[in-house]
């Protein structure tokens, strides 16, 4: 892969950044959000990422990208190169909507995916439909609106009552 596949490292100018590659490649064991998706996206670039955690909802299947799920065991992590070193015990499958044990993507479904997505024709439809995605999705004023209604209810709930709630 290495005439093929450029690992950049840190990058400081994200824009640039997207405006080079042609798909980002985001098969996390675990990943609370991805915002580093939606970003993506912002920039026409759709993304393949794994089905854990908060990626799907970062990444709309067969609109922003495509969401691979995690099938392999974990041992199959350390035998491709990765460390267990600080793989949390429980990841969130959404899926199932349950907390499970790490898995891995494999990476032939990877490369799939990368290729159904790269394909001609149609990497131009998941492009403008991942900045259609971020513009509807991810609207800064109407996530102030919903964050700033979250803390109205919250301010229509007593202390007391609020605690009594969260035990």
């Amino acid at each position: 892969v290495a005439d093929a596949v450029v690992w950049h490292g840190l990058v400081r100018d994200m824009s640039a950044f997207f405006s080079r590659i042609d798909c980002l490649v985001h098969p996390a064991l675990r990943e609370p959000f991805g915002l580093v998706c939606v970003e993506a996206a912002a920039h026409g670039c759709p993304v393949v990422a794994a089905a854990v955690d908060g990626l799907p909802e970062a990444v709309v299947h067969d609109v922003s990208g495509l969401c691979v799920p995690p099938e392999l065991p974990l041992a199959d992590y350390v035998g491709l190169g990765g460390s267990l070193e600080d793989v949390p015990d429980c990841v969130y499958d959404p899926a199932a909507d349950t907390l499970t044990a790490p898995r891995l993507v494999p990476p032939e479904a990877l490369a799939d995916a990368i290729e159904r997505l790269l394909a001609p024709g149609v990497f131009t439809e998941f492009s403008a439909r991942a900045l259609e995605t971020v513009r509807e999705r991810f609207d800064f004023s109407r996530h102030v609106d919903a964050v700033m209604a979250v803390v109205e209810r919250c301010g229509e709930v007593s202390p007391a009552d609020a605690q009594r709630r969260c035990a």
